[in-house]
């Protein structure tokens, strides 16, 4: 079980839809899905099949209309996707393309 109802699922199945042009899965992660625990946020991962050229735009309007709907609550938004090519890597000291590197 989670803690939404089914009008609040079907709402984030639509506005995702309404959001993204490409094919995209939702998940939820977290306390939400436990019925016994004690967090009050919502996590989503949202998967899309393309790129997304503004990320941050994105899920800061799935976090805002979601938490709208499940009465203030906080919504985080993962976005998992391709990057765009306008999209330009940082470089490290190494002179490599990767924007953070564990060594």
């Amino acid at each position: 079980m989670m803690r939404l109802t089914e009008k609040q699922i079907d709402f984030v199945r639509q506005l995702t839809t309404q959001l993204t042009s490409d094919r995209m899965q939702v998940h939820m992660f977290g306390s939400r899905l436990d019925d016994a625990a004690k967090g009050k946020d919502l996590d989503l991962l949202l998967e899309l099949s393309g790129p997304v050229e503004n990320p941050a735009m994105l899920a800061m309007c799935m976090s805002e209309k979601v938490s709208r709907k499940i009465y203030g609550r906080k919504v985080d938004v993962l976005i998992s996707s391709l990057i765009p090519g306008s999209y330009r890597s940082m470089k490290s000291g190494t002179g490599r393309g990767s924007f953070c590197e564990n060594r």
